[in-house]
């Protein structure tokens, strides 16, 4: 049974990994989905940054993650693991991101986080911690910002297929 320290460390961990990776096509973003790509990128190197207050100004005012985590538990949180991991390293994958009926947009990132710089071919072979991110975006004013967060557990062959 894990302490709810540990939990929110994990949660913690999962959140700034997901809010802050993956990879954007080329280009200017134009389209709301290249905006939220490029959401995502900029997420990815503020926390190779450990910039725990640039990363929380990625959340929106009302967001919620895992328990009802808030907006300030996350900077918290980040802040406690950017003290821990002073050389985090990210390899992000964006498995889905879909537009959804009120336009906001769903998506589902794979990270490894890993205290060495990793790559798919060796990801079996690092000691890398494996998540599955789901975001739900939303258009706030001229950004877009995440609204919910949810994470698990992955293993290897999720990024594979």
């Amino acid at each position: 049974m894990f302490s709810v320290c540990a939990e929110r460390r994990r949660a913690l961990t999962c959140l700034a990994v997901v809010l802050l990776l993956a990879a954007c096509g080329g280009g200017a973003p134009e389209t709301p989905e290249r905006q939220v790509r490029a959401r995502i990128e900029q997420g990815r190197q503020l926390a190779e940054q450990r910039d725990s207050g640039g990363l929380a100004e990625l959340l929106s005012e009302d967001f919620r993650g895992p328990r009802g985590m808030s907006r300030h538990d996350v900077r918290a949180l980040l802040l406690r693991l950017f003290f821990r991991y002073r050389h985090p390293h990210y390899l992000v994958r964006i498995k889905r991101i879909e537009p959804l009926p009120d336009g906001r947009f769903s998506v589902q990132l794979l990270v490894a986080m890993s205290a060495t710089p990793v790559n798919l071919d060796q990801l079996s072979d690092l000691r890398a911690r494996l998540l599955a991110i789901d975001l739900v975006f939303r258009r706030e004013d001229d950004d877009w910002r995440i609204e919910r967060a949810a994470w698990r557990n992955a293993a290897v062959t999720d990024f594979l297929t």
